[in-house]
């Protein structure tokens, strides 16, 4: 939980923003998407990754509870990207990826 907590203030501040604190709520956050969203750590990991190197999502996701809020939407849009033609650093990031989540990481 910690560990991913930490990649995303790391990730944020890495795109130019002031690096925001972690707290509780940011530990709840991800502890939730663990334990009860079901979704695995390298899963949250690659989609943290993902949204960090999207123009778009990297302004809209910066923070804990609001990559939960998102994530069926980060998701979906992951597999958009994958499907079509846009072979940019965040595709890239996702069949990274989709290859662990097959080889069962």
């Amino acid at each position: 939980i910690d560990a991913l907590c930490e990649y995303l203030a790391r990730e944020i501040a890495a795109n130019g923003v002031k690096r925001p604190a972690v707290t509780a709520k940011w530990r709840s956050a991800a502890r939730l998407m663990l334990d009860r969203d079901g979704y695995a750590y390298e899963q949250v990991r690659a989609v943290i990754r993902w949204s960090q190197a999207d123009e778009f999502w990297r302004s809209n996701v910066l923070s804990m509870p609001k990559l939960r809020e998102q994530m069926p939407r980060l998701l979906l849009r992951m597999r958009q990207r994958t499907a079509g033609s846009m072979p940019d650093r965040a595709t890239q990031i996702h069949e990274q990826a989709e290859e662990l989540r097959r080889a069962g990481l």
